[in-house]
């Protein structure tokens, strides 16, 4: 992941620390934030472009904006070719002589005019370089072009980036762009590309804490990194867990530059015959600025012409010995002298059998990777308020004022005491069903018969059920259906509902600091906090337990909460042990050999609230390995348990609330040379933001630093050239490929990396499978 961020950083310091990133070829796209100018080398192989073999240039615009130089956004293609093999002498190499004090550099002389080339020498041991000529005179400098508008400002910010799909472990987050309305603030919408440098995994049981990668950026004034100045971003990993990236823990630094505003230069290439600038011919490269502004390098506009020549053609020599391929191997390394809580011993050498595998007596180089100790837990953060119970109590309302002709009463409020009751005072809220009228008698009929009496009023009924955490209430609660009794069976039964409401159980307080809360009753005593239980695996060797070894589970509680399996905290220890191999066969006529034993394994996994822990917890598959494919599928599984995450204890009461602390601010401005920093560097202001607005105020400033730049250090003394040997024939490269590992697979349970590597035998730079000869896994 670093290495390719790298690369994207490189791409992105060398388009922005130039006026602008173009070859000879016209474009109709020019640079700009939406389309950057990228530039991809590549290695050519021996060809039409390049007798043998050498470097392909190309570029482009990337008009996708995916960061990559796609074949259909190149617009130039140039060539640096190597030369010819030169030939060898015929004599034998003498003794390299004793290297000779590193005399003074004199002052450069005068460029001159390259001497014309002298006729081939007789054989024999190559001579002593000559001095170089002295250099001609500088050309007059053209005419400046007209200036062109001002550039915008290229703007770099970090933050801290949180676990999750960026960094499984969390990082910094990097994001560039330019500041299109020169605020001096690197805003969202600003923002073009964004790198993200992770931290790495903390390590197994018992093992150190790995260390975070960590990001500086300080201002690049203008000079030989950036022209018009810009940014330099430094990046590293933490050795001494100081928190600080210091000068010695730098791994890599890249620039982001500014443009820098005139006129566009541009670059053009073209082949150079074989003649007075290049003997065996090669290519030339005119620069110079698009004065006219039409995006072509005329005759008129080139300041500089280099020549890149291919050199002339040598003798063959003698064939060398054909080159051996480097071998690697892994072992389990257990814990000891090399690593203290075990890990991976990693053995290097050449295969001077050539048989493809790497014998003890091939081995060159032994290392180490050791698994890291498991970090400290973190901080219990402070338990939020619980929320308290919603509670309805249901009593009779006899006729009166709420009720005419009387029915319910239903008063809700909140469980303040927790009690289980609703008591008087803590009723919030009180509603009425009451009893329907009884209907009006009807009217006498003529001739005295009596009408018919009306129906008798029909009952009101209230039924009250449990609501489930949904759309109606988010955590739960109570939900009230009303209606009138019409069969008069006196049950409210769904047709009969009118209405429907809900009392909905109150949230849970949020984490942090605690509202003003109505008198508590005294708390209870504090519960006993929960505590986790850990497991852990260890390999067992052949014996009591285990006939032909296999792996030692100790499950047990974390007593003292140290996130480590103490031997005093085991509660149970089970063992997974290999099976054993067939026997073989009497003697007399052979007969057919035993089966190998079958390997046990163990697959774990994060088990979930439910039926096997009511707090989750891990869940241990094993079984043995029936189609010995070093994974345990979910036939081979023969036994399943559960190691369940205790229940936490009842939270404490709450103390008191303090006072909330001032932000601690940083602001960063560049340092010009001067009294503070001779070389200039980066003024660093910190302070306590006591007017909470967010920004650093003059007036908050309690520190002030300054990070200069250091000096340029002296070139050193150029020493005497040894006498050249003997070329032998060239062997094939050795690569080294490396792909992320999966988790939970055979070779990495926790992931990690998988190291192929063999001689590169078609020479195209790629290590192709066929040419993979060992292969080895550096797990987390």
């Amino acid at each position: 992941m670093r290495s390719s961020m790298l690369a994207s950083l490189v791409a992105i310091g060398l388009c922005a620390g130039l006026s602008a990133c173009s070859g000879g070829a016209q474009d109709a796209t020019p640079a700009s934030i939406e389309n950057p100018v990228l530039v991809l080398t590549l290695v050519e192989p021996m060809g039409d472009n390049c007798d043998y073999g050498g470097t392909q240039i190309r570029i482009g615009y990337d008009r996708d904006g995916d960061g990559e130089l796609a074949e259909d956004e190149t617009t130039s293609h140039s060539y640096v070719c190597s030369g010819t093999d030169g030939r060898n002498g015929v004599g034998q190499d003498g003794q390299n002589g004793a290297e000779g004090k590193h005399g003074v550099d004199g002052a450069n002389g005068v460029d001159g005019a390259n001497g014309e080339s002298g006729g081939d020498g007789a054989d024999g041991q190559n001579g002593v370089d000559g001095q170089n000529g002295a250099d001609g005179e500088n050309g007059a400098d053209g005419q400046n072009g007209a200036e062109g508008a001002q550039g915008l400002t290229a703007l770099v910010r970090t933050a801290f980036e949180s676990p999750g799909l960026n960094c499984l472990h969390g990082g910094v987050r990097i994001q560039f762009g330019t500041d299109g309305d020169e605020s001096g603030v690197l805003e969202d919408g600003e923002v073009t590309t964004t790198n993200y440098v992770c931290n790495g995994a903390a390590g197994l049981n018992g093992g150190a804490d790995g260390s975070s990668s960590l990001v500086r950026t300080v201002a690049e004034p203008p000079g030989a990194h950036c022209a018009a100045g810009g940014t330099r971003i430094e990046m590293g990993i933490d050795d001494n867990k100081s928190t600080v990236l210091d000068p010695s823990e730098v791994d890599s630094v890249s620039f982001v530059c500014a443009g820098a505003s005139g006129a566009l230069s541009l670059v053009s290439t073209q082949p150079e015959p074989p003649g007075a600038h290049c003997a065996a011919g090669g290519t030339r490269v005119d620069t110079g600025v698009d004065d006219n502004d039409d995006k072509v390098l005329a005759s008129s506009e080139i300041d500089q012409t280099t020549y890149v020549c291919n050199g002339t053609n040598g003798t063959n020599g003698t064939n060398g010995v054909d080159g051996l391929t480097t071998l690697a191997r892994t072992k389990v390394e257990l814990a000891g002298a090399h690593c203290a809580l075990g890990g991976l011993k990693l053995e290097t050498g050449l295969d001077t059998s050539k048989d493809g595998v790497l014998s003890d007596a091939e081995v060159l180089a032994t290392n180490y990777v050791c698994n890291g100790q498991n970090g400290l837990n973190g901080l219990n953060g402070l338990s939020g308020v619980d929320g308290l119970v919603s509670l309805v109590r249901t009593g009779v309302e006899l006729m009166g004022a709420h009720c005419t002709l009387g029915g319910l009463k239903l008063e809700s409020g909140v469980d303040s005491n927790k009690n289980g009751v609703l008591n008087d005072s803590e009723v919030l809220a009180t509603n009425y069903v009451c009893h329907g009228k009884n209907g009006i008698d009807g009217i006498d009929g003529i001739d005295g018969i009596d009408g018919i009496n009306g129906l008798n009023g029909v009952a009101s009924l209230v039924r009250v059920g449990v609501e489930l955490g949904g759309a109606h209430c988010l955590i739960g609660g109570l939900k009230l259906e009303s209606g009138v009794d019409t069969n008069d069976n006196g049950t409210l039964e769904s047709a009969e509902v009118l209405a429907t409401s809900y009392v909905c159980n109150g949230k849970n307080g949020l984490n942090g600091l605690n509202g003003a809360s109505g008198i508590n009753g005294l708390n209870g005593a504090d519960g006993v906090a929960g505590l986790a239980s850990l497991v852990r695996t260890s390999v067992e060797l052949g014996g009591a337990h285990c006939l032909l070894g296999g792996l030692k589970l100790e499950s047990g509680v974390d007593s003292n909460k140290n996130g480590v399996l103490n031997d005093a905290e085991v509660l149970t220890t089970d063992y997974v042990c290999h099976g054993q191999d067939g026997l073989d066969g009497l003697d007399g006529l052979q007969g057919a050999s035993g089966l190998n034993g079958l390997a046990s394994l163990v697959r774990t996994s994060l088990e979930l609230n439910g039926a096997n822990c009511l707090l989750g917890g891990l869940k241990l598959e094993t079984g043995l390995d029936a189609n010995k494919n070093g994974v345990l599928n979910d036939a081979e599984v023969a036994s399943t348990s559960y190691v369940c995450n205790g229940q936490n204890g009842t939270s404490g009461s709450n103390g008191t609330n303090g006072t909330n602390g001032l932000s601690t601010l940083v602001k960063h401005a560049l340092e010009l040379p001067g009294t503070n920093c001779t070389t200039g560097g980066l003024k660093l202001q910190t302070g306590l933001d006591a007017n909470k607005n967010g920004a650093l105020d003059a007036s908050e400033v309690v520190t002030t630093d300054y990070v200069c730049n250091g000096l340029n250090g002296l070139n050193g003394l150029n020493g005497t050239n040894g006498i050249n040997g003997t070329n032998g024939i060239n062997g094939a490269n050795s690569l080294i490929k490396t792909v992320l590992e999966p988790a939970l697979g055979g070779n990495c349970v926790l992931g990690g990396l998988k190291v192929s590597n063999g001689p590169d035998t078609n020479g195209n730079w790629v290590l192709d499978a066929s040419e993979v000869t060992g292969t080895s896994y550096l797990c987390l």
